[in-house]
């Protein structure tokens, strides 16, 4: 049985301070854990999830049962930077994608193998910065492969960027999107937004690192489409969700960390639905976010959004939107979901602990505690500096089902 597209994937683009030259991406602020659904990988009727820590080189598939260990992957440099996962014909668990981008590799594994089953390699260019499952284009029956290639150089000193889509079984690059503008480095943020001009292939949303401005692209030719849509105050700290229905629909976001994120939910069309904004300054409201299905199997998808709080590495202090200056307190992270067809929030959730970055990273699963609604997880960080702690929270309530400590 195939896993459809739309199984509440998390896409989480890493946050970075921008050089606004033509040098490397400058990714000294600290990045925490990532979280991606893999299916059924221990085959208990639940879904479980992945936990990719660059900060380690390495990767755990947990059980969203339990939140017992799976799986351990190790590699080096800043693998595990990017995580998502794949479609499989042939089972009903999804396959695991992981980046290391420094060294231009990806590779694919499987719940059946502990060895990569597939291996990406490219001679430049940060290849999975950020990625995402993409429909079958090469039509060998799984999902492909979205990527993000944002330090692209076509030559010379010259940061163009690039997007590409990449057959899952073969490696091949089956659709390239480029940019004409000069130190552009298109590629931040991707994700498919599905088949808007009838030629039976998504579309493909893509992000500029220097551009608060998404733009479309065709996922027949790679061509340029038209500008999609401009979220936020100018930042350009971009996160993308996606959801496949047959109109489309997408939220941006900008987790502007001076003013409150804001949250853009859009369809395909480019007509704005809704703007949700974050309560604080500082409160990275939007850094992560993922759709959820809704209780019934046509109904419009929930969306869930991490508000994490104040960055690591000296960010700003966190304060009601609007009343007076910053106080320097430190406010718990929360998470908070959202209707996607009321657009109101049906429930919120926060550990309560202060500076415990709660809303780092969140993804979809499945029904795990039985009562009909798609359940799912939340990360928090640790002050100490400790790998973190997952949070498993029912989809229906938002009380938490489970914790999982990572372990070191």
């Amino acid at each position: 049985m195939r896993l459809p597209l739309n199984t509440g994937l998390a896409i989480s683009a890493p946050m970075v301070l921008v050089a606004l030259s033509c040098g490397q991406i400058d990714d000294s602020f600290f990045r925490g854990p990532n979280l991606a659904p893999v299916g059924d990988w221990n085959e208990d009727g639940a879904s479980d999830f992945a936990v990719g820590d660059f900060t380690r080189a390495r990767v755990l598939v947990l059980s969203g049962r339990d939140g017992e260990i799976i799986r351990e992957l190790k590699g080096k440099g800043d693998f595990g930077w990017g995580i998502c996962s794949l479609g499989r014909s042939d089972s009903e668990s999804r396959a695991l994608v992981v980046s290391t981008p420094k060294s231009g590799r990806v590779e694919i594994f499987t719940a059946e193998s502990k060895k990569p089953v597939r291996v990406i390699e490219f001679a430049k260019g940060r290849p999975g910065w950020a990625m995402s499952a993409i429909e079958d284009f090469d039509e060998d029956g799984d999902e492909d492969l979205l990527l993000a290639i944002p330090e692209y150089l076509e030559s010379g000193e010259v940061v163009e960027g690039r997007a590409a889509v990449v057959s899952s079984g073969s490696g091949e690059t089956l659709v390239r999107v480029e940019s004409s503008e000069e130190h552009n480095r298109i590629g931040f943020a991707v994700a498919p937004i599905g088949d808007l001009d009838g030629d039976s292939r998504s579309e493909i949303l893509v992000g500029s690192v220097l551009s608060s401005e998404f733009k479309l692209y065709s996922g027949s030719d790679g061509a340029f489409v038209r500008e999609f849509a401009r979220v936020g105050n100018g930042s350009p700290f971009h996160y993308v969700a996606r959801y496949s229905t047959q109109s489309g629909l997408v939220a941006l976001s900008d987790p502007d960390v001076g003013r409150g994120g804001v949250v853009a939910l859009i369809q395909g069309d480019g007509q704005v639905l809704a703007r949700l904004r974050g309560d604080y300054y500082g409160d990275r409201f939007g850094h992560s976010l993922t759709f959820i299905p809704g209780e019934k199997p046509a109904s419009t998808p929930y969306l869930l959004i991490g508000a994490p709080g104040e960055i690591k590495a000296g960010g700003l202090p966190m304060m009601p939107l609007g009343e007076g200056e910053p106080t320097g307190d430190e406010k718990p992270g929360l998470v908070r979901l959202f209707s996607g067809e009321t657009h109101e929030q049906l429930w919120e959730y926060s550990r309560d602990v202060p500076g415990d970055w709660f809303g780092e990273a969140v993804c979809g699963l499945s029904d795990i505690d039985g009562d009909g609604a798609t359940d799912c997880a939340a990360l928090a960080q640790e002050k100490s500096g400790g790998p973190g702690i997952v949070v498993i929270l029912s989809g229906k309530t938002g009380a938490p089902i489970l914790e999982a400590r990572l372990p070191n």
